[in-house]
């Protein structure tokens, strides 16, 4: 099947692991030319190794930087139009909110830093890039958000704040964006075995001074699908979400969790 993504040009914010590097992947088979961003230089480069080992005839560039800084987010534009001319698609695809103790749930601190990172450097980000999509009069923009934002965790209640408050966003602002035919969508992964998710799964196994695995079982337990997702299952969405086939499909975000969220 044609998706029609060879020559597209995709920036990937957070591209150099997990979900985000995933997404590249599958971007880079389908002809896509590649900018990701990441904070840490080696690992992007590590990232751009493994894309090419795959498509060895894909363009791949990156740039090391924080979006979550306010000055970072117009330069990471200005790069991918340096280096490919335009950009068609944006996947926002970094790190959420850090896990925190019940105890400390209600620290000022921890409230404002998720607010000033995911959800306005998510937001930030897709200002810029719409700026310039609009001009262009097309754009596909896809943000990983989470679970959390539909289901609350007691775990995770920072982040599910967080990532309601961008699905708030996404659907919002995709209606001033269609005008533009600029589609915004939103990606709710659950349990998705990434980097991030083994953080989480040993933050809950120290704290209950349980193993690991009886943490991993016990969520496997809650799934109807029974298993843990993989990142390349969630790629595959996005680059379906990117492509000409899903440009009727705008101010949505979709969950991806194996049954989990049509069993609570």
């Amino acid at each position: 099947m044609d998706l029609h993504l060879n020559g597209k040009v995709a920036l990937i914010a957070g591209g150099s692991s997990g979900i985000g590097l995933a997404t590249a992947q599958q971007l880079g088979q389908e002809g896509c030319r590649l900018l990701l961003c990441g904070r840490t230089k080696a690992t992007l480069e590590r990232a751009k190794v493994s894309i090419l080992a795959n498509s060895p005839h894909c363009m791949v560039e990156v740039f090391e930087a924080d979006i979550y800084e306010e000055e970072k987010a117009p330069l990471l534009v200005t790069q991918a139009i340096r280096c490919f001319g335009t950009i068609d698609i944006l996947v926002n695809s970094t790190e959420g909110a850090s896990f925190t103790p019940d105890m400390e749930v209600f620290s000022n601190q921890n409230w404002l830093e998720a607010c000033k990172k995911k959800l306005l450097g998510y937001i930030r980000l897709m200002q810029h890039v719409f700026d310039y999509m609009k001009t262009q009069g097309s754009g596909k923009i896809i943000n990983v958000v989470g679970l959390t934002g539909k289901e609350p965790s007691s775990n995770l209640m920072i982040s599910g704040v967080v990532n309601a408050g961008l699905i708030n966003f996404i659907k919002a602002f995709s209606k001033t964006a269609a005008q533009y035919n600029v589609c915004i969508t939103g990606i709710n992964p659950g349990f998705i075995a990434t980097p991030r998710y083994q953080a989480f799964i040993h933050t809950l196994s120290k704290a209950s001074g349980r193993p690991d695995e009886f943490i991993e079982k016990n969520i496997c337990d809650e799934i109807p699908l029974k298993r843990i997702g993989q990142a390349e299952e969630v790629a595959a969405l996005i680059t379906f979400l990117a492509s000409s086939l899903a440009n009727y499909i705008t101010g949505i975000a979709i969950c991806i969790d194996g049954g989990l969220s049509q069993a609570v």
